[in-house]
């Protein structure tokens, strides 16, 4: 997977977030619609991709670090070294049924915006591509 991860902001407020999977935080980000939970989908096997059989851990980031929660995946049922592709196909299935560790609306997850998308946060501004980052 790439390690250039695009990054996003509001037009009309601060918040921003990164999509994509960090070989540093080993797993890839994501964000609640309904409340702006910055998220983190995390591997405890691999920097890289998760492994075939792997269940990811939600991790929020609060107080300044990322913490456990109580939420899972479903085990990753890809190939060794996934596509990006393949990684994200997974995701658009499982997060439809997962539930935000902050507010519990469930199907609101999302590993990265719908062109357009209305920020989570503020709800005036759409959220926009603000450049690249590695993490």
């Amino acid at each position: 997977m790439n390690g250039i991860l695009p990054r996003y902001g509001c037009s009309a407020c601060d918040f921003s977030f990164v999509a994509g999977w960090s070989h540093q935080d080993f797993g890839s980000f994501a964000y609640c619609r309904a409340c702006a939970a910055d998220l983190l989908l995390r591997s405890l096997r691999s920097g890289w991709a998760p492994e075939p059989g792997e269940v990811l851990q939600v991790r929020q980031f609060t107080e300044g670090k990322w913490r456990k929660t109580q939420f899972k995946l479903p085990p990753f049922p890809g190939p060794s070294n996934p596509s990006e592709e393949t990684y994200q196909a997974f995701l658009s299935v499982v997060l439809s049924d997962l539930a935000c560790p902050s507010c519990s609306s469930v199907g609101r997850i999302a590993s990265s915006p719908e062109n357009d998308e209305p920020c989570p946060a503020c709800r005036v501004g759409k959220l926009v591509t603000r450049g690249t980052v590695i993490p």
